[in-house]
């Protein structure tokens, strides 16, 4: 991955009465300069960015309340072998920049509760009677995972050229009605792919 992401939970009286996550990206050079330069200034640069979450930020007192992490890409041969099967992150743990992790391995469920049923008619659980759900679901989960990798790596750029792309594509999609529907469905997991036409609109 080209950076990090950093998150935080709004806490009270150590009971978690409500969440509050924050997902921020950044080349992993720059994570040491964030820090010297403090936590108000890290403070500053979200409410900066999104001042809504200014009263949440109150309760971000120190960096421990931050976490750090790496979003590291899953790509596993086969989802299936005789009698087993697996789902979601375990066969394609994605960058959270989509935030579709738990979307897919919901529609994993589903593909493959639909598949057993038909092993149960069949009484056949062999690998390749499972097959049929890897073949369902992988086309749009490397769609979905390529996409969200895409959009973590112009976030983080630090060439000019592409973080112009993708503010560019950014601003474009939250103007356009059309756009956002058509991005929003690839997220969402409702397409696994976009049309040539789809691609030349986010641009130009």
């Amino acid at each position: 991955m080209q950076g990090q992401s950093t998150r935080f939970r709004e806490k009270q009286d150590s009971i978690l009465l409500a969440a509050t996550y924050i997902f921020y990206y950044l080349p992993n050079r720059t994570v040491g300069e964030l820090k010297s330069a403090g936590l108000e200034s890290f403070k500053k640069q979200l409410a900066d960015i999104e001042p809504d979450v200014s009263g949440a930020l109150s309760s971000l007192g120190s960096w421990s309340d931050v976490a750090e992490s790496r979003a590291r890409r899953v790509d596993v041969k086969n989802w299936v072998s005789d009698r087993a099967a697996m789902l979601g992150d375990a066969v394609h743990a994605l960058d959270p920049s989509w935030a579709q992790g738990a979307n897919l391995s919901l529609q994993d469920a589903v593909a493959l509760a639909n598949t057993i049923e038909k092993c149960f008619e069949s009484k056949n659980f062999s690998a390749q009677a499972l097959r049929g759900y890897e073949r369902e679901r992988r086309k749009q989960t490397v769609f979905v995972q390529n996409g969200a990798e895409r959009t973590a790596r112009l976030t983080t750029t630090e060439d000019r050229f592409y973080y112009w792309l993708g503010k560019r594509v950014l601003q474009r999609t939250g103007r356009n009605k059309d756009l956002m529907r058509s991005a929003l469905r690839a997220s969402c997991g409702l397409t696994d792919h976009f049309s040539l036409r789809e691609k030349i609109r986010f641009i130009i």
